[in-house]
């Protein structure tokens, strides 16, 4: 069983979205999505298979994961935190769960992406409880 934990620390200065563990993209919308970046520790790893289920396949060929921490500089202000989630490795639930903590919240506990969905997730959050939805965003 892996289990590790991960913090997303927002700090002063403009939005942006990142593909983690990948290359930079320009979704089908045109919104740009830049390389990994932000981050201190982890991995990556990524596949080439397709990913069905989604207009964005490119974001979840890829994954960082292991004990991390991401930071963006953000203006002050209120925000919606998407995280997309896939899980390419691990193929039965139990076996990978992480932590997920905002500005130094926990919003996900123990969470377990094939348990929660199989294999891909979105998760948002806006200053109050977290939300499902499907990857197709």
């Amino acid at each position: 069983v892996t289990s590790s934990y991960s913090t997303v620390q927002l700090v002063s200065s403009g939005a942006t979205r990142v593909n983690a563990g990948g290359a930079a993209y320009t979704d089908p919308l045109g919104r740009v999505w830049k390389a990994d970046n932000g981050f201190i520790g982890g991995s990556t790893y990524s596949v080439t298979s397709a990913i069905s289920g989604t207009n964005t396949p490119v974001l979840y060929q890829s994954e960082h994961y292991g004990p991390l921490t991401y930071q963006f500089a953000v203006l002050n202000g209120s925000y919606t935190v998407n995280l997309k989630f896939a899980e390419l490795y691990v193929t039965t639930p139990g076996n990978r769960t992480f932590n997920v903590l905002i500005n130094g919240q926990t919003v996900l506990a123990n969470f377990d992406v094939v348990a929660a969905a199989g294999a891909g997730l979105c998760r948002g959050w806006s200053g109050g409880p977290s939300e499902y939805r499907r990857c197709g965003l």
